[in-house]
C-alpha cells in the first residue's frame, strides 16, 4: 500500500470515528474520554468535527511526508489504519445492539 491510499484510508476512518462518537456523546449514550476533544464536543459538532479533521490531516501529512524516508512511518501506517478499523467496527456493533434494543422496545 502506498503513502497516499493510506492517508486517505486513514482520514475516512478517523471521520466514521468521529461521526460515531459524536453521534453517541450528543445522545449521553458515551462520555468522551480525551478531555481535548470533550472541550470540542461541548463547543459543537462543528468545532469537534473541525478539529478532528484538522489534527488527522495534519498527521496524515507528516506521514506521508516521511513515507519514503522512515520504515517506522511505512510500520506505523497500517497499524493506525487497523486501530482505526477495529474502533469502526466497535462502533458499528453498537449501533447494531442499539437498533436490536429499540426493535424489542417497540415490539412490546
Amino acid at each position: 500500500m502506498n503513502g497516499l491510499t493510506a492517508a486517505f484510508i486513514l482520514i475516512g476512518l478517523n471521520m466514521f470515528d468521529a461521526a460515531f462518537t459524536y453521534f453517541f456523546v450528543s445522545t449521553g449514550l458515551a462520555t468522551e474520554v480525551n478531555p481535548v476533544m470533550n472541550f470540542f464536543i461541548s463547543k459543537g459538532m462543528e468545532w469537534f468535527l473541525s478539529i478532528k479533521l484538522i489534527g488527522v490531516v495534519i498527521m496524515t501529512w507528516i506521514l506521508i511526508k516521511y513515507y519514503s524516508q522512515y520504515r517506522s512511518i511505512r510500520v506505523a501506517f497500517p497499524i493506525l489504519i487497523l486501530y482505526y478499523l477495529i474502533i469502526t467496527v466497535v462502533h458499528m456493533a453498537e449501533v447494531r445492539h442499539m437498533c436490536i434494543a429499540l426493535a424489542m422496545l417497540l415490539e412490546v
